[in-house]
């Protein structure tokens, strides 16, 4: 770490010396006033500031919303999801827990495996703004709409590369309109 340059900075280096790390798996709890909660923590900060929502999934109204459910058990997200998983030549898992674990430990070749990223992350990015425009805007697009877009960024995104690894870019592009 850097020479601290503030007291405030000094406190912080100071805390960070009593904190243990272990190998236990993370665990986040939102305990509002010091007492644990059974509702998801965005629901309870939705609810302080007075705003009036369901715990329904505004994507497909189907299920309650959870980031389980959100990414990619929803039937709406998941019709994203899978078309870009398999356009990146990817597995289109639906369970979080299973795509998470697959996209970590997953063996491919370099170009496949960047552009595998960045089709997950696209899903993720237009999944989530999708749902705050529904919920904040009261405006919607189709899936299909997302995924034109989602393709667009991803396409962009490759071409980003050509500057700093052409040869990476273009492998990685190959892959993308090969499918």
């Amino acid at each position: 770490m850097r020479s601290p340059r503030s007291d405030v900075q000094v406190e912080i280096h100071a805390h960070l010396t009593t904190i243990t790390l272990n190998t236990d798996e993370d665990r986040y709890e939102w305990c509002p006033n010091g007492s644990s909660s059974p509702l998801p923590h965005l629901a309870i900060r939705i609810l302080s500031w007075g705003l009036q929502t369901t715990p329904n999934c505004i994507l497909c109204n189907l299920a309650d919303e959870t980031r389980d459910h959100l990414f990619f058990d929803c039937d709406f997200s998941s019709m994203i999801w899978k078309t870009l998983a398999r356009k990146a030549r990817c597995s289109p898992i639906n369970t979080w827990p299973q795509l998470l674990q697959y996209m970590q430990q997953r063996s491919c070749p370099k170009p496949e495996r960047i552009l595998s990223l960045l089709a997950w992350q696209a899903a993720i990015y237009y999944t989530w703004t999708e749902r705050n425009n529904r919920l904040h805007r009261q405006c919607s697009r189709s899936s299909n709409s997302i995924i034109i877009s989602a393709s667009t960024l991803i396409k962009n995104k490759i071409s980003s590369f050509r500057d700093s690894n052409p040869t990476l870019a273009s492998s990685i592009f190959q892959l993308w309109v090969s499918n």
